[in-house]
């Protein structure tokens, strides 16, 4: 082969090296701006619904040429919020932006793009764009409702909107935190059992928030009254039934036909009283004692009459008897 020839292959092959070497490594084929965002965020982080909230990145040249005049945009949930120019970015240069948006609730996207109309050419074109995904609570407010008149050592189931969420002891109290413009309702058991006789009583049971605030549930202690009678089935004397702590009741006994009533008997005690008054402090347990009535006598027939009756009787009709047969 001639020296021509062979310096003519060098040239070739030391060519398509350099083109391979080229190729393999873009950074070197290629020079110009490169823009890339380092940061995108929020803040606040976890924003609730009305919250002022600013939204934030930061920019970053990575290429080895100034990029000049180019947009930058913040695009929430696929529509433009913010759009700014940028005059000039240097190799290495960095450049925050931010906007201010008013939170609403749900899931959000939030993308910051560079050079959204493609007017600089950059080494890479698909690092323009960077996005996160972020929820907003709903704005809340926060209700506290407080269980009143009911021993520690008792419990009262408590509702949400018809829904079991728990027990709350007394004296106890509970959090709720709703969304804003909703309504609720809260109620408790209007009923609990305490020892054998005594139950709690809450005339007021359930409440409706739609704001912020607090109420108190409050329970009434209550104690049964038993009424019977002696005899037993004698009968009904009115008063039986529950009553709160501290309630007076009287009792008096109905009339009965062939009874009379006797006395009372409180608690095991016999009293001597025709109505009774019964102070409702703890349970108690009443008798109304009747007495039969002696049969009434039965009637007697006067023998006297009945022989004065015959004397009158007997002449008057002998007397009848001649008239009719002298007639005859």
């Amino acid at each position: 082969m001639s020296m021509s020839k062979l310096s003519a292959c060098v040239i070739v092959l030391t060519t398509l090296v350099a083109i391979s070497f080229f190729l393999d490594n873009p950074s070197f084929a290629k020079r110009g701006p490169d823009l890339s965002f380092t940061t995108v965020a929020i803040d606040p982080t976890a924003p609730s619904d009305g919250n002022k909230t600013t939204l934030l990145a930061v920019i970053v040249n990575q290429g080895d040429q100034t990029a000049w005049f180019f947009r930058v945009s913040a695009v929430l949930d696929g529509t433009p919020v913010h759009s700014e120019t940028v005059t000039s970015l240097h190799p290495s240069a960095s450049k925050a932006f931010s906007a201010q948006w008013t939170a609403t609730s749900g899931q959000h996207e939030l993308c910051w793009v560079a050079d959204p109309d493609n007017d600089i050419l950059e080494i890479n074109e698909t690092n323009n764009q960077k996005c996160i995904s972020f929820v907003v609570t709903p704005k809340a407010y926060e209700v506290t409702v407080f269980i009143a008149g009911l021993p520690a050592i008792y419990s009262t189931s408590i509702y949400v909107d018809g829904a079991n969420v728990g027990v709350i002891a007394g004296g106890e109290s509970r959090s709720f935190s709703f969304a804003w413009g909703t309504a609720h309702r809260i109620h408790i058991d209007q009923y609990v059992s305490g020892a054998p006789q005594e139950r709690f009583y809450a005339p007021s049971n359930l409440r409706t928030f739609q704001s912020s605030g607090s109420d108190t549930f409050q329970y009434q202690r209550q104690f049964y009254l038993t009424v019977s009678t002696n005899p037993v089935t004698v009968a009904t004397v009115p008063g039986e039934g529950w009553y709160t702590e501290g309630q007076q009741v009287t009792l008096t006994p109905p009339a009965v036909e062939g009874y009379t009533f006797s006395y009372w008997t409180f608690d095991g005690a016999n009293l001597q009283t025709q109505s009774l008054a019964v102070t409702m402090n703890s349970p108690h347990r009443v008798v109304a004692n009747y007495a039969m009535l002696p049969p009434p006598p039965s009637p007697s027939v006067d023998v006297r009459l009945i022989l004065v009756g015959a004397v009158i009787l007997v002449p008057v009709v002998v007397w009848w008897v001649i008239k009719k047969e002298r007639e005859d």
